[in-house]
């Protein structure tokens, strides 16, 4: 507040005589207060309390509603309020802030459970950091269980700030680990696992772990760091956090900690190609898993592990040619996912689980369910789902014939994935803008695209879509040029090579019944057949797919 103005301000409280005692008592609780508060912080008499109210009311200085003591009053003007708490001695200041803390936990429990924060802000003002940290802790859960992420993470750090100012002891070091984990959640909700926070966040959690006496919640930092390593595509490092804190688990035997740790196994097993391994880790994820016991703990490990374990299930059913036990696994993780109530896990559902959607080539499901999905994660503040949402759907939108208009609706969101860090997924998200962009017409951009995605793929050692990077590479030069058959024909052979080794019977389909059809226009129909019909022969279901149906044609031309 400007001097002057301060002066003038200060001098009208002074007129006030008793009454500025009041105004300075009340500008301590805030821009607005309730009578009872006021009374029990005040040491007056109730008569003079209620004449020094009134007087400041008359003097327009205060608003007042109800009548005493029911009555609640606002300062007209944030700066006389500020002016009447700053015209206060440091020392009274913070005596007064340490009565009002007591005053809400002993006079007012109700208030001060359902405002931890207002509580914490006092002990804050008054020098009582570890009653602070408590409350602020409180608060920043209590947050975090109705999604408002946001304002989680900003009462979570001002606990952390008040944490490192303490004296370093084990009590201390026992305060900031329960803090990192808590403050966990919320970041990975509203920050996106990549954030380097994030990674922090947890790397701080495991550092701490043995000073508090090799905490049980050991297993927790680890996945939680696993998790925050994967989505960044250091999947050689992830699962090998991940495999500690498989070891964690195993050693204390508690089923969650099962459930998150086999989970986060099979994260970068799944993203290295390795499907059948992790489809084995997903599996037991889901054995141990018990969603009335375990998905009210998905507030505290920022996700439900079981519902994400039906989703990846899901999806590694899909690559290794079971498409119809891979829509149950996945829509059964959106159907628990709504059951446990928790939204960044049902984003996660509803993200993961349309994968297998698209692999289905099930265009309007996937337009319908990514909709969801960027309505849910716009509203809740999901950074990573929003933008996967948009090239997911601006992909279902182009191959349903709007044309060129999603293009830059996907190029805005690999943009916004680069601007978290995200690298999981990306060489998957560069073959669906490939190929949106072939549909368009435009070529040259995506082989482009696909040599993003090459890149991707080997920086992060993200190998899962490397059979469909080389089959839509392929598919694209024949189109581009027809006299570039040997160049595409290495590719599907490199695409199928690729989907043997990885057991990828979807991917292995797709490059068998493409180069089917390039034997088809040459002439080589035996040679076609030959190629196509053991691949073919192998699926026990999803006949109705796309993938299924288009081969099934094409053997049926080739007699």
């Amino acid at each position: 507040i400007p001097a002057s103005l301060a002066d003038s301000l200060m001098a009208r409280l002074d007129r006030l005589s008793e009454a500025k005692e009041v105004a300075q008592r009340a500008a301590v609780l805030g821009r607005e207060f309730g009578y009872p508060l006021l009374a029990a912080i005040t040491d007056t008499d109730e008569a003079a309390l209620r004449r020094g109210l009134d007087r400041l009311a008359g003097a327009e200085i205060l608003f007042a509603r109800g009548e005493p003591p029911a009555a609640t009053f606002t300062f007209k003007h944030a700066l006389i309020q500020e002016t009447a708490y700053q015209s206060l001695l440091k020392r009274t200041r913070q005596q007064l802030h340490s009565r009002t803390a007591q005053a809400l936990e002993e006079r007012f429990p109700e208030r001060a459970a359902s405002e931890p924060e207002v509580v914490a802000r006092h002990f804050d003002q008054a020098g009582l950091i570890e009653s602070a940290v408590t409350h602020y802790q409180r608060a920043g859960e209590r947050a975090t269980q109705r999604s408002a992420n946001e304002e989680a993470i900003g009462h979570l750090r001002r606990a952390l700030e008040l944490v490192l100012t303490l004296p370093e002891t084990r009590e201390r070091d026992h305060l900031e680990f329960g803090l990192q984990m808590a403050i966990g959640s919320p970041l990975m909700a509203a920050r996106g696992w990549a954030h380097p926070e994030n990674a922090q966040t947890y790397a701080r959690a495991r550092a701490l772990a043995p000073r508090v006496g090799g905490s049980p919640e050991l297993a927790r930092v680890l996945a939680g760091l696993a998790a925050a390593l994967s989505i960044r595509g250091e999947f050689a490092t992830s699962l090998e956090v991940a495999r500690e804190a498989l070891q964690a688990a195993e050693r204390t035997g508690a089923a969650f900690d099962l459930v998150s740790a086999h989970e986060e196994v099979g994260v970068p097993l799944l993203f290295q190609g390795q499907f059948s391994l992790a489809l084995h880790h997903f599996e037991q994820s889901i054995a141990s898993y018990d969603p009335g016991d375990h998905g009210p703990l998905a507030y505290a490990a920022g996700q439900d592990r079981g519902v994400f374990s039906y989703s990846l299930a899901g999806w590694c059913h899909m690559c290794l040619g079971r498409p119809d036990r891979a829509l149950a696994s996945s829509e059964e993780g959106v159907v628990v996912a709504r059951r446990v109530e928790h939204p960044f896990s049902l984003a996660q559902a509803l993200g993961s689980g349309g994968v297998v959607l698209f692999e289905r080539r099930e265009v309007d499901r996937v337009r319908e369910r990514y909709e969801e999905l960027l309505v849910l994660s716009e509203r809740l503040g999901f950074p990573f789902w929003v933008a996967f949402a948009r090239a997911a759907g601006a992909w279902a939108r182009v191959d349903s014939g709007e044309g060129a208009a999603n293009i830059e609706e996907m190029q805005q969101a690999l943009a916004d994935l680069d601007e978290i860090e995200s690298q999981v997924c990306m060489p998957m998200l560069f073959c669906m803008y490939a190929e949106s962009l072939w549909k368009v017409g435009r070529h040259d951009k995506a082989l482009s695209a696909l040599e993003q995605g090459f890149a991707r793929a080997e920086a992060a050692g993200q190998y899962c879509y490397d059979a469909e990077l080389h089959r839509l590479q392929a598919e694209i030069l024949l189109d581009t040029d027809g006299h570039v058959v040997e160049e595409a024909e290495a590719h599907f052979r490199h695409s199928l090579e690729i989907a043997e080794r990885q057991e990828a019977k979807t991917f292995e389909l797709r490059a068998a019944t493409s180069l089917a059809r390039l034997r088809q226009r040459q002439g080589k129909r035996d040679e076609a057949r030959d190629l196509l019909a053991p691949v073919y022969a192998w699926f026990t279901d999803g006949f109705e797919t796309r993938d299924l149906r288009d081969a099934k044609v094409l053997l049926e031309e080739l007699g």
